[in-house]
């Protein structure tokens, strides 16, 4: 038992990558980035750069080293800038969403964003794989976010993910002596207006 002894919270928590906030009636983003040292060149090495015009060696070798720098500073700039155009695309497609204070969630695809900001699928699938966002009602994994579309008698294309909230709602106020079958639930998700088979409510 090489656990005993060690205490265990059973309380998990995210700190969220990106904030979003409703400033007057303007949807405003926040990267999170406290955690992370401003990245810069040490004014020393610069300084020894410039004045040291004798040795050729280290003017080449330091030179090496600060365009070396300059690079990952823009590389870090060019992430954040990447994060912040994907999220930006995000609010914008689901701007219902967040008028709704996270009910009215749109089907959305990983294609969807990259068509939106111009970037490969492979991008966007990166920056939201591992983000989470903090919305006024909530932090929600930015993955969360995405879903597949399933469609309603009315022609409308509405998230998989409100429909599995319904599901979840009826399973939660089932009899647990008489759970609710898959094939009552795909009768009531059919009343309320979807087209969604038994296979798939399974």
């Amino acid at each position: 038992h090489p656990g005993d002894g060690l205490d265990f919270s059973d309380k998990d928590f995210v700190i969220p990558d990106i904030c979003i906030e409703n400033k007057t009636n303007e949807w405003v983003i926040s990267l999170n980035d406290s955690s992370l040292p401003d990245a810069r060149i040490n004014k020393y090495y610069l300084d020894l750069y410039k004045n040291n015009e004798d040795d050729k060696k280290i003017k080449d070798f330091l030179g090496k080293k600060i365009e070396s720098a300059k690079w990952f500073i823009e590389v870090l700039r060019e992430r954040d800038n990447t994060i912040r155009k994907v999220v930006l695309a995000i609010i914008d497609f689901q701007m219902k969403y967040l008028e709704s204070s996270g009910e009215d969630l749109k089907p959305m695809v990983l294609k969807d964003i990259a068509n939106k900001i111009d970037m490969d699928i492979s991008t966007v699938s990166r920056v939201t794989n591992s983000k989470y966002i903090q919305f006024p009602w909530g932090v929600k994994h930015m993955k969360s976010l995405f879903s597949e579309g399933i469609k309603t008698k009315k022609g409308v294309n509405v998230s998989s993910i409100i429909v599995k909230e319904t599901i979840k709602k009826m399973i939660n106020s089932e009899d647990k002596k008489s759970p609710i079958l898959d094939e009552e639930i795909t009768n009531n998700l059919n009343e309320q207006g979807y087209i969604i088979s038994r296979r798939t409510v399974s």
